[in-house]
């Protein structure tokens, strides 16, 4: 039995008390580094599309191709995969070391940087993750798409058809309203998936497609649980609206889910108690995830 959420943010709260100042700049990291990419994303599309307002999948029913825009999104989705996802990565190492117990140095943000085949993997896992988020999104979100092409006064003249509602005041809360559900559908088939950062960190030798067995195995019959951990930050993260609320949400976010998934690793060969220490000293629960039988923190000072 997995510990209560209020235990993993409390512990969560607790452990980052002694490690705030290397948590805050991690944060910092990575915030200025996505913020600077996504006003150069604005920027470049704003100079250089003309019109942004139609869809992809609108633009291919009306037979439109625009080679700009197609290679201004290889280009970013390029950069998030080879960038930001390594980065991101190396962020999750950072606190699941935390979480271990360990105290860990800033650097450790840009391990998956260090070399040409771990930046490698880093991105290969990035892609392999992107891929599964845009099927499962598309299909879940087909009838909101479909929704709107059909009732689009252009897509109806291209294709020679009447449009079946002239009154469109409800497609837009009928499309929020299917888009919230059908995204809540698609985050519970991806909660399967979970565990594959914490595997890409603990198991190097796994290659990136390697790291998704275990990850999925691991986390069977604790998505419920993983829905509501993550649900569980919603208010949280409306705050961070605010700005300044980010240094504390984003790193008690971050050890909470790492700690949370040490737990599910660790507990699947016993249960745990409700109140279960910060750091779970059983390494002999953990043999098929980890590649050592020590601590999570310790084996990763050896990697």
């Amino acid at each position: 039995m997995l510990p209560a959420n209020k235990t993993i943010k409390r512990q969560s709260r607790q452990m980052l008390r002694k490690n705030w100042p290397g948590a805050t700049a991690v944060v910092l990291i990575f915030s200025t580094v996505y913020l600077i990419l996504a006003l150069g994303e604005e920027l470049v599309r704003e100079v250089a599309v003309t019109d942004a307002s139609a869809s992809a999948l609108k633009n291919a029913v009306m037979g439109r191709f625009e080679p700009l825009p197609l290679a201004l999104d290889g280009a970013f989705l390029l950069l998030s995969f080879f960038f930001m996802f390594p980065l991101m990565l190396g962020i999750f190492r950072f606190f699941l070391q935390l979480a271990g117990d360990v105290r860990p140095a800033v650097s450790e943000v840009f391990f998956h940087f260090s070399t040409v085949g771990r930046l490698a993997r880093a991105a290969g896992i990035g892609v392999l993750l992107w891929l599964r988020w845009f099927v499962i999104s598309f299909i879940m979100l087909l009838p909101v798409n479909v929704t709107f092409l059909l009732t689009d006064a252009d897509v109806a003249n291209k294709l020679g058809f009447t449009l079946f509602f002239e009154n469109k005041s409800w497609i837009e809360p009928f499309a929020g309203l299917m888009s919230v559900a059908l995204y809540l559908s698609a985050m519970l088939v991806m909660s399967r998936y979970f565990l594959v950062l914490t595997v890409a960190n603990s198991r190097p030798e796994l290659s990136a497609a390697a790291c998704f067995k275990p990850a999925v195995r691991m986390s069977k019959g604790s998505r419920g649980a993983i829905i509501a951990l993550v649900l569980g930050f919603l208010g949280w993260m409306l705050l961070c609206i605010f700005v300044m609320p980010l240094l504390f949400v984003m790193p008690y976010m971050f050890t909470s889910w790492a700690l949370f998934s040490l737990f599910m690793i660790e507990g699947k060969s016993g249960p745990f108690e409700k109140e279960a220490p910060a750091h779970v000293n059983a390494p002999e629960n953990i043999q098929n995830a980890w590649p050592t039988g020590e601590p999570y923190g310790k084996a990763e000072q050896s990697l």
